[in-house]
């Protein structure tokens, strides 16, 4: 079992990495592509659409044909694009491999969840699950790090780094992860207008979201796209509504520790990314610093993760996860309004405090939510926690 949550784990941590550490190098790969720095965004854009959207339906692929076997094609998938990113020759390259990458990790984050669920017991689960989600966390906080050191060697480090990563993953899932056979209650039909509408209906609002900065959120390059993504929400929800085997169960969500978990997965999520994405661009381009210095000026927001984790797991075996949840975005919040007020002075020190308190209030959140969630519903449908 350790050596399964140790394969679950690098899987989770490979694949936020890889999210948090392209900041740092999307402006020296522009360079070596030579392509438009307008163009930076879609290294970032073009993984995270078919992750967000097609998460969901990996869950679902994992419940109808086994976990392990969707996640081992998802790692190959995802180790494969990763190559093909270190040795893209061209941005266009570059933005495909990106995006198959995504497909790769929407197949992994799911079902990796599910497999330390299913091969744990429940005495034993929710202190596996900490240790995925607060490891995830401490190595996705670490990511500006390690792209600020790779970058400065060559931006191409920064990707092809995951790729012995991912290896070694397949070789651990194959070695020491049982086969969990799917449910054999589960319907085989696959809901595909859900399917399609919920990934036209995220790939519509993050594209349209991505284009504000840049085209101006007033524009119609920016309002249209997100106007369609709304617009197809109550469509999205009429679909479920009346599908034999829904894609989203929304019944699940009548459970309120699984409502709770999902909302601040989402918010932690939009601070962890966020802030990953926009402090490195500010130390390089406010600041003025290295790719390398600005690495190292991240390092204070990826301590505290180390030492929240273990502490959070502990709490939730004692008290659950409310309180835990609560102190942990109340310590988020503290940390940014530390943050706004220290960007003024245009200082990587005057960051430190903020960093501090992001790592800290992450570190609680993202090592409760998981085990919060899926200790909130039944068993047969625990899977699904991600999807």
């Amino acid at each position: 079992m350790k050596i399964t949550l140790a394969a679950m784990t690098l899987a989770s941590s490979m694949i936020l990495v890889d999210q948090t550490a392209v900041p740092l190098a999307a402006p020296h790969a522009i360079i070596g592509l030579h392509a438009q720095i307008s163009q930076s965004q879609w290294l970032m854009t073009a993984n995270i659409l078919p992750l967000a959207a097609l998460m969901v339906f990996g869950g679902r692929l994992g419940d109808l044909f086994g976990m392990r076997r969707v996640f081992l094609i998802g790692a190959v998938i995802f180790a494969l694009a990763t190559t093909a990113m270190g040795a893209s020759q061209d941005i266009a390259m570059a933005i495909a491999a990106r995006a198959v990458q995504g497909v790769g990790a929407a197949l992994m984050m799911p079902t990796a969840l599910a497999i330390v669920s299913a091969v744990y017991p429940d005495e034993e689960k929710g202190a596996a699950l900490g240790i995925l989600a607060g490891a995830s966390a401490f190595f996705a906080a670490l990511g500006p790090v390690l792209g600020g050191v790779l970058t400065a060697i060559d931006w191409r480090l920064v990707f092809l780094v995951n790729v012995p990563l991912a290896i070694i993953t397949i070789v651990l899932t194959v070695r020491a992860t049982p086969e969990i056979e799917p449910d054999p209650n589960a319907s085989r039909e696959l809901d595909l207008p859900g399917v399609v509408t919920f990934a036209a209906i995220v790939g519509a609002l993050i594209f349209g979201l991505s284009q504000g900065p840049q085209e101006g959120w007033g524009e119609a390059e920016t309002l249209v796209p997100i106007a369609i993504g709304l617009l197809m929400i109550p469509v999205f929800l009429l679909i479920e509504r009346r599908s034999k085997n829904p894609m989203i169960n929304f019944k699940l969500f009548r459970h309120q520790n699984f409502l709770a978990s999902n909302l601040s997965q989402l918010l932690a999520g939009m601070i962890e990314l966020g802030l990953g994405f926009l402090t490195p661009f500010f130390l390089l381009l406010v600041v003025g610093v290295s790719p390398t210095t600005a690495g190292i000026a991240l390092i204070p927001a990826t301590i505290p993760v180390i030492l929240a984790g273990p502490l959070a797991g502990k709490a939730f075996d004692r008290f659950g996860g409310r309180w835990p949840l609560v102190g942990g975005f109340l310590i988020l919040a503290a940390s940014g309004i530390v943050l706004a007020v220290s960007v003024s002075s245009e200082s990587a020190v005057a960051l430190i405090p903020g960093l501090l308190l992001q790592g800290l209030g992450l570190g609680i959140v993202l090592t409760v939510n998981d085990p919060t969630g899926l200790t909130a519903v039944p068993t047969r449908t625990a899977a699904r926690r991600r999807g």
